[in-house]
């Protein structure tokens, strides 16, 4: 078995260099190698390759963010993750209708598997089989939901229905064990509040969410620049 899980941190700590070209190679050969040597292990860390490099360099308009991904037998956690990150090239593209229809389809995938979590799979049909959800997996893909909930609030200019979103990833968040390395939560809770709070020229604030995000991945690019940015005379 190929080592993915190592070539995943090594383009987690190629992005956080600011080697964007190596990690974006490191993407397309994971690419290649869930074509020639197909596996639900090798899609599994495509969609954690390709999220992870378009969460840290924000090309959600190019070669990467268009990589398709068959998720339809992987764990929620996964198939939550890619449903985020074509949430967000929908949210930065301003298609309404593609993040409501990712929303949907997220909202049913979780009904789906709390029901199989609560109840055991043995009480649902299903043609499909799927990895097992815990309940860990379940508040990972409802803070993804969270957060694209919050965004489609701010597209409806709902400023306020945002924040709650915001505010309520990040409360599940800190229920959750933190771990080191590429979050699994791709965009931290912290990070995106933080990232919008910008937007809306709440320094303050996000300087505040983004030290909070430091605690939990200390040294991250993307942090490190958003604190930066806070200091900017508006």
């Amino acid at each position: 078995a190929r080592g993915y899980h190592a070539f995943h941190w090594l383009q987690y700590g190629y992005l956080q260099k600011g080697n964007y070209e190596e990690a974006k190679k490191m993407v397309l050969d994971m690419k290649k190698y869930a074509t020639e040597t197909p596996s639900k292990s090798a899609r599994t860390y495509l969609v954690f390759l390709k999220g992870t490099y378009l969460t840290e360099t924000d090309e959600w308009d190019g070669e990467i963010a268009n990589i398709p991904v068959d998720i339809t037998d992987l764990n929620i956690s996964v198939r939550s993750q890619y449903h985020f990150l074509e949430g967000m090239k929908a949210f930065k593209e301003g298609n309404i209708s593609k993040l409501d229809s990712v929303l949907n389809t997220m909202e049913q995938d979780h009904k789906r598997e709390s029901f199989v979590v609560a109840e055991g799979s043995s009480k649902l049909c299903s043609a499909v089989t799927r990895d097992e959800a815990t309940e860990m997996d379940l508040k990972e893909s409802e803070i993804r939901q969270n957060q694209l909930m919050a965004l489609r609030a701010d597209l409806n200019n709902d400023l306020k229905l945002a924040e709650e979103h915001f505010i309520k990833s990040i409360d599940i968040e800190n229920s959750l064990s933190f771990s080191y390395g590429p979050p699994s939560i791709q965009k931290p809770p912290h990070e995106l509040f933080a990232d919008w709070l910008l937007t809306q020229n709440r320094n303050e604030e996000a300087a505040k969410h983004y030290s909070l995000a430091l605690k939990n991945g200390p040294g991250r690019l993307r942090i490190l620049k958003g604190i930066e940015n806070t200091k900017q005379v508006i």
